[in-house]
């Protein structure tokens, strides 16, 4: 079996030892899509079982949206009481 781990799982996702926590993509399972770790030894099957983790990018992703939204956040809320204090002293 030539395919490998990053093949098989989605793009969204890798494997993760669930002993060690070692990134497993590109590994190369037997034929029943077993894989040994090469960080501790452990014999798994990381497609059967809840290893597969979001990638990086789309979490750097995420919170460089929420970053973003928060800075709007603050601006809005400045502006708001900015005016508000403008508006106290007109009177």
């Amino acid at each position: 079996m030539s395919e490998s781990l990053n093949e098989m799982s989605s793009t969204r996702y890798y494997p993760l030892c669930p002993t060690c926590k070692y990134n497993l993509s590109g590994l190369t399972p037997d034929e029943i899509y077993h894989v040994r770790c090469p960080e501790c030894g452990d014999y798994i099957n990381p497609i059967s079982t809840h290893l597969l983790i979001k990638k990086s990018n789309e979490r750097k992703m995420i919170i460089a949206i929420v970053g973003v939204l928060s800075i709007f956040a603050i601006i809005a809320l400045t502006l708001l009481f900015l005016a508000l204090m403008i508006d106290a002293f007109n009177f």
